[in-house]
């Protein structure tokens, strides 16, 4: 008897179909794992909303006002804050994006940091003990924020997903905005690890990030809506929101 088989054309019909299916397929599920991560990162930052709102019934309508030595940066918050919150929020996972492998890879060192502050995975706009070194550029007038009883509670950002990019060394005409993977900060010189940022479409474009405001609610910023709100441009880094 004579066996059957594919002739060639036959499996080259078939390795197409399959090659034009997982192309359909790919970016579906793609914008699907994006879409999951953006929901569970935008829980983080309710659940921390909701704890600072707690902190600032107990502390007379105040907000956790860190002492952090160097006033420019904006993701430690000094550890008996940490600690406080912790009580409402019990893991420590909720203080970091599911999307950030940087956080997911390096979460233990972040949050032992130092025994006065814990680097998280969200950046703070508040303001520390002794004042912010720089100003907020951009529009809207922000604020560094040291009180959940602000007018119009609505508009007034207090935490925000990790968007910053390095445009000192990747700045125009190779990346329009910098480099948002390759962001030597804080941590570089003491341990030699790089920031990154949140929801990243690849190392020289981010797809935004969740922001949460003294009012309680969140909302998806995407990044064409943001704005530089360092100081100056080509700053170390530029931060994003």
């Amino acid at each position: 008897m004579k066996r059957k088989a594919f002739t060639l054309v036959e499996l080259l019909v078939v390795i197409t179909v399959i090659s034009l299916l997982m192309a359909i397929l790919l970016p579906a599920l793609r914008k699907a794992r994006n879409q999951a991560q953006r929901a569970f990162c935008s829980n983080n930052v309710k659940q921390i909303l909701m704890a600072l709102h707690i902190y600032a019934n107990e502390f007379n309508n105040r907000l956790p006002c860190p002492a952090i030595g160097d006033k420019r940066w904006m993701r430690p918050l000094d550890t008996k804050s940490i600690d406080y919150l912790m009580k409402y929020l019990k893991n420590r996972k909720v203080f970091y994006c599911p999307c950030n492998k940087q956080q997911i890879k390096y979460t233990d060192f972040y949050w032992n940091y130092k025994p006065t502050s814990r680097i998280t995975g969200y950046m703070w706009v508040l303001d520390t003990l002794e004042g912010r070194s720089w100003k907020i550029s951009g529009n809207g007038n922000k604020k560094w924020v040291r009180t959940i009883d602000v007018s119009n509670p609505g508009d007034v950002e207090i935490l925000t997903d990790i968007v910053m990019s390095n445009e000192r060394d990747y700045g125009p005409p190779n990346y329009p905005h910098g480099n948002f993977f390759d962001v030597p900060g804080q941590l570089e010189n003491s341990a030699g690890v790089l920031d990154s940022s949140s929801h990243l479409l690849s190392d020289s474009k981010c797809e935004g990030g969740n922001v949460g405001f003294a009012d309680g609610h969140v909302e998806w910023r995407p990044f064409a809506q943001m704005e530089r709100r360092s100081t100056y441009y080509f700053t170390y880094p530029t931060f994003w929101w």
